[in-house]
């Protein structure tokens, strides 16, 4: 029987490293019952003490790594911590009605002994030289012995759980060490980037439909070499005007080079 848990934190975790191809179906089992399976384990059986008090805090450790997979020879480590989060998202909405937050920490690097064990396992298959990804390994080895060196102390992480757990309205994440700000705005920049590509894209076939429509010819697909003259035809029908085709067709990107 469990006393009447006010908050929970999930604290558990290590890197399973190595190539998708080399970790056995057992090392990945592991990796996810300490990182995904143990935190909604342990939260279940905080919550009927938290029902009773009328509320609570549950804190999810997680990582950067749960919003940003750009770690090589971490896949179940990612794989562990995209989980955790999804599964903290869920959680929140579950317990909201019963007084009980949830909020996730995500940290960058700092000077825990996470870092060790990956390196252990790092060096281990740097000195497979059969392996296929031996060099990757040496790579990795010398890149978290940089990261040991550099790396905040803990406790700034430490006040975040804190902050979590005693503030009375806590955020849903919080976001922990200047390489973690880093690599998350890079993910919000890069989706920018992209829906103003494909937005841009979608203006391009828009306006290519009007040419088509305008000249009343059969719709072709993208321009080739020896369309070149039907696309300029299309756009002076189009625009009444050798100059205003010239500009629709330099803003498509199709009028460079042409003859």
């Amino acid at each position: 029987e469990l006393p009447d848990f006010y908050a929970v934190v999930n604290n558990a975790g290590y890197s399973q490293s190595g190539a998708v191809e080399e970790v056995t179906a057992a090392q990945a089992r592991a990796q996810l019952d300490v990182n995904l399976v143990a935190p909604a384990i342990v939260s279940s059986c905080a919550l009927p003490g938290m029902r009773r008090l009328g509320g609570g805090r549950i804190v999810m450790v997680s990582s950067v790594a749960g919003r940003a997979a750009v770690l090589p020879l971490n896949a179940w480590y990612h794989a562990s911590k995209f989980g955790l989060e999804a599964l903290s998202d869920v959680l929140r909405v579950e317990v909201a009605s019963f007084g009980v937050a949830v909020s996730i920490v995500e940290p960058g690097f700092f000077k825990t002994g996470i870092t060790g064990r990956a390196r252990e396992m790092a060096s281990r298959g740097a000195e497979h030289r059969d392996s296929k990804y031996a060099l990757a390994y040496e790579r990795m080895d010398g890149w978290i012995a940089l990261i040991e060196r550099f790396a905040p102390p803990a406790s700034l992480v430490a006040f975040a759980i804190v902050s979590a757990v005693e503030s009375r309205f806590p955020l849903r994440r919080y976001v922990v060490g200047l390489d973690a700000l880093a690599a998350i705005a890079a993910i919000a920049v890069s989706v920018a980037a992209g829906n103003w590509q494909r937005g841009r894209m979608d203006q391009k076939l828009a306006l290519r439909a009007q040419l088509e429509a305008a000249a009343e010819l059969p719709p072709v697909a993208l321009p080739r070499t020896d369309d070149w003259t039907a696309w300029r035809y299309r756009a002076v029908v189009a625009t009444g005007t050798f100059d205003g085709a010239r500009q629709i067709l330099d803003w498509l990107g199709v009028w460079a080079g042409l003859p």
